[in-house]
């Protein structure tokens, strides 16, 4: 039951995330609204329909039922780190003097 539900909010949550219509977020997903409508309702789907989500999403299953975020948190950090290696020298001291300053106010707050 519990998978049922987590995978209803999964979805639920990147709709609303991504700001799409029901009808839109069926189409990217490649599947029939109405089957959309059943699993956001129910969280109940075939494994075939459940696979063909996971892979249209480029979520692993677990992602998918909201167990691992951490392959999704990698990727963001590599792709800042990436972002980071091809700024000027004078870009990226501003952005280690922000990001310095940023952890500064966090290291006060737990004192």
């Amino acid at each position: 039951m519990e998978r049922k539900k987590k995978l209803s909010e999964t979805l639920k949550r990147i709709q609303k995330e991504r700001g799409l219509s029901l009808s839109e977020f069926a189409k990217d997903l490649d599947i029939p609204k109405s089957t959309l409508q059943y699993i956001l309702k129910t969280g109940d789907t075939s494994l075939d329909t459940f696979i063909h989500i996971s892979d249209n999403l480029k979520l692993t299953p677990n992602e998918l039922l909201g167990y691992d975020t951490g392959s999704q948190n990698i990727e963001e950090q590599m792709n800042q780190i990436d972002k980071y290696s091809r700024m000027t020298t004078e870009d990226q001291e501003k952005a280690r003097y922000h990001v310095n300053a940023f952890m500064e106010l966090f290291k006060n707050d737990e004192e």
